[in-house]
């Protein structure tokens, strides 16, 4: 490894975890045991969630989960084209979906926000939210970028349509929501 990768990664690992820049804030944390994939509905801040137990959909505004299917049925999620058919406030959607079939969700906004994922320590993950007017690569531009993360095996990131919320799935057991008015 080159001198400036090196460097730039110890950097990352002394990162301290911590709460998400303004106006950003993190409204929840739920185990969700063998989560699977992940995916936002059009246009809102509504996550479906796939797992080994059914589905559940997440409103990432409040952190609440706000419909739950236990029944899990194997034509929910098409794994090769990375869809699902949505449940409660999603029926009648298909959704995309990242995770364990790979695919991946929107690691920027439109207004600049930008979720960069490193990995100096594979696989475990530091998830860092950027601003706008910040760059994580030059130390100094990087002021404005925070460690919101750590996770030991990440499923999947990233944001929503309207770039107002995102999420970090993380192995098959643990979902992080957050979100910005």
């Amino acid at each position: 490894m080159d001198d400036y990768l090196a460097r730039q990664y110890e950097r990352f690992r002394r990162m301290p975890l911590s709460a998400p820049p303004t106006p950003w804030r993190h409204v929840a944390t739920h185990g969700v045991g063998g989560l699977a994939s992940v995916g936002f509905g059009e246009g809102g801040e509504l996550l479906l969630v796939e797992s080994t137990d059914g589905c559940g959909v997440f409103d990432c505004a409040s952190g609440a989960r706000v419909a739950r299917d236990r029944e899990h049925n194997a034509s929910w999620e098409d794994t090769v084209r990375l869809r699902c058919a949505g449940i409660g406030p999603l029926a009648g959607q298909v959704v995309r979906m990242a995770g364990l079939h790979g695919g991946g969700l929107p690691t920027f906004t439109v207004d600049g926000w930008d979720l960069e994922v490193v990995c100096p320590d594979w696989p475990a993950a530091e998830i860092i939210l950027c601003g706008p007017s910040n760059d994580l690569w030059q130390p100094d531009r990087a002021a404005g970028c925070a460690k919101v993360c750590h996770v030991e095996d990440l499923r999947a990131c990233g944001f929503s349509d309207s770039g107002r919320s995102f999420a970090v799935a993380e192995g098959s057991h643990t979902l992080y929501l957050f979100h910005r008015p």
